[in-house]
């Protein structure tokens, strides 16, 4: 790229030489190129250049960052409370380089963080890459945490674990993530909902089939604030997760809970043996009745009231409708 630079341009003082000649933009003094991204109708579009620009370049902390890690451009788009970071993996690029240099200058206010894993082939976010988000962008004022897609195989437990210095999230989503040959994949994500239980009004967990009933029972007894909890897609979670959130109800503040069981190994006819059954503290409290809803197709969601003021709707798949697990 050329850049004709005129004869009464006003640079600054030890540029002049650059006078009445052509020259590439990587030739051009510092102070004069943050002059040309002062300009710029968005600033920040030119961060992700090279790492000079990077340098170069005024950015500004924001509330809410979400990363994407694929095999595309990379790019920063910022808006006046968000800023969304593509991140290429792709033929040697530098991502840890680029995460080094660039949360310093936008994670100081940040609450909210999100990542979306988009890269093919087999290839994973890196263990340095998760370890720089976790450790650069103020974990203990974090409201909101999402993960979608991200592929933990390559982590190492002991960086998974630094979210535990999350402890005022209220929500927290990990949405069709893997953790490969994790055996504690379960645990390790009580341990990180651990910190933030007394402030957890929003937990999803999707497609994981590391998590069991376990999970919502460890919930249900210590997250007082707790609205919606979505297991969707968590084949080893059975009715009993309902009869523990159902038992803990008198603690929650909130009388309504929305639970989604979709694609699990939840029973209603279960449901209804466990909480009718002779020994249930809970028999003749509650009722069910199933509603269908119309969300372009007609969808069962269950309806639960109990005589003390309490709700629940469960989004469920009925028995009918449900895959065959494979042997």
């Amino acid at each position: 790229m050329l850049i004709k630079i005129l004869p009464n341009t006003r640079l600054a003082v030890g540029c002049q030489e650059t006078l009445n000649s052509n020259v590439t933009i990587d030739g051009l003094p510092n102070e004069l190129l943050k002059r040309i991204f002062e300009s710029l109708p968005n600033p920040a579009s030119v961060s992700m250049v090279c790492r000079r620009w990077l340098a170069l370049s005024d950015l500004r902390p924001t509330e809410k960052l979400a990363f994407t890690f694929g095999c595309g451009q990379s790019r920063y788009n910022c808006g006046a409370e968000h800023a969304s970071v593509e991140l290429c993996q792709c033929n040697g690029s530098d991502a840890c380089h680029v995460l080094e240099s660039l949360l310093p200058k936008i994670s100081a206010r940040v609450r909210s963080l999100s990542v979306d894993d988009d890269l093919l082939h087999g290839e994973t976010v890196s263990n340095q890459q998760l370890f720089l988000l976790i450790t650069k962008c103020g974990t203990e004022s974090l409201n909101e945490l999402h993960f979608t897609g991200v592929n933990f195989s390559a982590i190492q437990p002991w960086t998974f674990i630094l979210l535990i210095k999350c402890t005022s999230l209220r929500e927290v989503y990990f949405d069709d993530c893997s953790f490969g040959r994790w055996a504690e994949a379960e645990f390790f994500l009580g341990r990180i909902l651990s910190s933030s239980f007394k402030t957890l009004t929003t937990v999803s967990i999707t497609n994981c089939p590391a998590i069991t009933d376990k999970t919502a029972n460890l919930i249900s007894k210590e997250c007082p604030e707790l609205e919606n909890l979505n297991l969707s897609g968590c084949e080893n979670v059975t009715s009993t997760s309902i009869v523990s959130l159902l038992e803990r109800a008198p603690f929650r503040k909130k009388q309504l809970l929305n639970v989604n069981l979709e694609r699990t190994d939840f029973c209603l006819t279960l449901l209804r043996e466990q909480i009718n059954s002779p020994y249930s503290m809970m028999r003749g409290k509650w009722k069910f009745v199933v509603l269908n809803t119309l969300i372009g197709y007609e969808k069962p969601v269950l309806y639960g009231a109990c005589a003390d003021g309490y709700h629940m709707y469960i989004n469920y798949t009925p028995s009918s409708e449900r895959r065959p697990k494979p042997h």
